[in-house]
């Protein structure tokens, strides 16, 4: 809420998995203008129709679907969409529905997956189907950049009880991040850069590091050693070095 009064008029999207797709979570948001994208589970079931009695007080919805069966009612659209940095076409049926609980009206996006369906929801209507599925696999960067924050920068390692003292820590980790990043993007072509391998992306932080170690080991140890080679790790002095690479 606090990113939101400081945006002020800007737009602000969250974007959230399955777990958080709950009317105690997407509520509070749409109320203070924040749009939500977010996964369904597969047994997902939306109405057409959502119709008030305010005499009654009571809310009644018509014209339930199953949402994993759309892609069999209608026929699916092919749209060609980016994900992970590559485009890749994907067959999806799109509709205007309700769910249970929440009032707005939503966006449902079902994609083919391999084995099954994948859903999506957007409380942002004049999002186009190919928008809300790259919109949601942007948030796999998110995964990654915590991931990093955690096994790099000592995310999780803090021990302060504070809440002012756990922000500055966090903050403090996070532009620690980004000016790694801007030096991991200025040198990816550097020769002391390891090679991609198939289980880091280019900008994997373990890559850097690796980098950095036999960087480190090849001008202060052994000027002449291999690129990959393993070096006993018994030495105090070779512990420190690794630790000032790394």
């Amino acid at each position: 809420m606090d990113l939101k009064q400081q945006l002020g008029s800007s737009l602000l999207r969250v974007v959230a998995d399955a777990y958080f797709c709950k009317v105690p979570f997407l509520a509070p948001l749409v109320a203070q203008g924040i749009q939500v994208i977010t996964r369904m589970r597969k047994d997902g079931v939306a109405w057409d129709e959502r119709i008030e009695n305010p005499g009654k007080k009571s809310v009644k919805l018509e014209g339930k679907w199953k949402l994993a069966r759309l892609l069999q009612e209608f026929t699916p659209q092919k749209l060609s969409v980016k994900i992970y940095g590559k485009s890749v076409q994907v067959e999806a049926v799109e509709r205007f529905v309700f769910i249970r609980g929440f009032q707005p009206q939503v966006k449902v996006v079902v994609a083919k997956g391999k084995k099954e369906p994948i859903i999506f929801l957007s409380t942002e209507l004049t999002l186009t189907a190919a928008q809300i599925i790259e919109i949601y696999a942007a948030r796999f960067s998110i995964e990654l950049a915590i991931r990093d924050l955690k096994q790099h920068f000592g995310l999780a390692h803090y021990q302060c009880y504070l809440g002012i003292a756990i922000d500055r820590f966090v903050h403090l980790a996070c532009v620690a991040y980004c000016l790694f990043g801007l030096f991991q993007r200025q040198q990816l072509k550097s020769d002391w850069m390891p090679t991609v391998s198939p289980l880091h992306s280019e900008l994997s932080f373990s890559r850097l590091r690796r980098g950095l170690q036999h960087f480190a080991i090849s001008r202060v140890l052994a000027p002449k050693s291999a690129s990959e080679g393993d070096l006993p790790l018994q030495s105090p002095e070779l512990d420190r070095i690794l630790r000032l690479a790394a």
